[in-house]
Order: C-alpha cells, then sequence, then structure tokens
C-alpha cells in the first residue's frame, strides 16, 4: 500500500526544495542586468512568545514582470529582532555572487 513519510521526511524535502529554489532565484539575479530591492517582514505570535521574519528580493526579470522570492525565513527573539543581521547576510550573499 501506501506509506505516510515521517514529519521529519516531509521538512527535510520542503527545505531541499527552498534551498534548490533559491539557488535559482540567485542565478536568475546573476544574469538580470536589472535592480533588486529586499525588504524584511516581522510579525510575532503573541501566545507563543515568538516572533518571525520573512526577507523577500523583489526583481524586474527579463520579460519585464515583477518577481518576488523568500530568501531566507527565520524564528527571532521577540525582544530582539535582529533584522540587519538577517539582511546583511542576503545582501552579503548577493555581492558575492555580482563579483
Amino acid at each position: 500500500m501506501f506509506d505516510i513519510p515521517s514529519h521529519n521526511t516531509i521538512k527535510k524535502d520542503i527545505l531541499d526544495m527552498f534551498e534548490k529554489e533559491k539557488e535559482k532565484t540567485f542565478s536568475k539575479l546573476e544574469a538580470s542586468e536589472g535592480r533588486i530591492a529586499i525588504t524584511a517582514d516581522m510579525w510575532n505570535v503573541d501566545h507563543q512568545n515568538r516572533g518571525y521574519m520573512i526577507v523577500t528580493t523583489h526583481y524586474i526579470d527579463d520579460e519585464l514582470t515583477l518577481q518576488k522570492r523568500i530568501m531566507r525565513k527565520s524564528e527571532v527573539s521577540t525582544m530582539n529582532f535582529d533584522v540587519l543581521d538577517h539582511c546583511d547576510a542576503l545582501v552579503t550573499q548577493y555581492v558575492k555572487i555580482m563579483k
């Protein structure tokens, strides 16, 4: 019959897919001659005392279509939202590619 995968297998598969898509996005950004915008969105879940942040890259592709991709997701302390560290890591990665 059908074996249901474990939650660890599903988590690993999702994270692998995310990394592959991120690599594809960096390749597209490298080939692009346009500019990019990096934005961060943060929110918290009060009853869990957790905060979350998503860093998104926006760019216009060769067909002049606005594209947006999630580049980094993080759980952050609600007491210490350190946006600059997360954005700096992404910008550093982007600059290395563009050299």
